[in-house]
């Protein structure tokens, strides 16, 4: 693990940029070196600031933090990517690590789980929040295949 690990962070939403900024603030091996609104400005920013781990919400504008995960693994960036997400059915959680996703976090549990996730990411380790591993839920949610198209 980087001595300081630097996280790109995505999300379209500027308040949970700004929460999840101030809770990885707080973990001291943790430096946020830039911020997406989309996924779009997200590649870019990765290409450009080479980030140790991503934070990506699950559904940024544009395209999804799966194609996120999708275009890092078949760039063979060397980024951990953390998926922070409300969706928590089992369904997604399988379909973000079968992506390459090497974090998967809910939104109501980041506090207290997000920076251990970073700090896993950023050693290539696995983490999933426990919250969505008790929860057995398989049978819910539908996660659509993930493409990396831009829109006309």
């Amino acid at each position: 693990m980087p001595s300081t690990i630097r996280v790109l962070l995505v999300d379209n939403d500027p308040a949970c940029r700004e929460l999840v900024r101030s809770t990885l603030r707080r973990d001291g091996v943790v430096r946020v070196i830039g911020e997406a609104a989309d996924a779009w400005q997200a590649i870019t920013k990765v290409t450009a600031l080479q980030p140790d781990v991503v934070v990506t919400d699950l559904a940024p504008p544009s395209i999804g933090g799966l194609e996120i995960v999708s275009w890092v693994q078949e760039q063979q960036v060397r980024a951990g990517v953390v998926i922070l997400t409300a969706y928590e059915e089992q369904p997604y959680v399988i379909a973000a690590l079968k992506c390459g996703a090497l974090g998967y976090v809910p939104k109501r549990s980041m506090v207290h789980e997000l920076p251990r996730a970073v700090r896993l990411a950023a050693s290539g380790e696995v983490y999933v929040s426990p919250l969505l591993l008790a929860a057995g839920d398989a049978g819910k949610g539908q996660m659509p295949a993930p493409r990396l198209e831009r829109e006309p």
